[in-house]
């Protein structure tokens, strides 16, 4: 139901990106419980990264500083997002030298990533 991914090369090449979906209610609310309220603003901020033409990398820090937290705090809540199977991550090197790193946002995308199943 839900498939977020987000890919980006740095680089000289143009950052690619998909993004499908949002969060329903109910994947919300399950969220909140699981998670915590911030949980769900961390990831909305996820969400709206991929929408940039040019994505930046994800870091607790950047994320403090969007919302005004500690990056303590931004660091609990995405580790509670990982550990409840809402986000992931792939860094990579290509055999050029660029690096990338691809998120993974929404259950299903983080489960399939998890069990090696490409959706590109």
């Amino acid at each position: 139901m839900i498939f977020h991914q987000i890919h980006f090369m740095t680089g000289k090449k143009r950052p690619k990106i998909w993004v499908t979906k949002y969060l329903t209610a109910e994947e919300r609310r399950d969220m909140i419980q699981t998670c915590g309220e911030p949980a769900v603003l961390l990831f909305d901020y996820y969400i709206k990264l991929a929408s940039l033409n040019e994505p930046e990398e994800v870091t607790d820090e950047k994320a403090a500083h969007f919302f005004g937290w500690s990056w303590q705090k931004a660091q609990r809540y995405r580790i509670k997002l990982a550990k409840a199977g809402w986000v992931d991550q792939t860094r990579y090197t290509l055999r050029n030298g660029n690096k990338g790193i691809t998120y993974y946002l929404g259950q299903e995308a983080v489960k399939a990533h998890r069990e090696g199943v490409n959706h590109r």
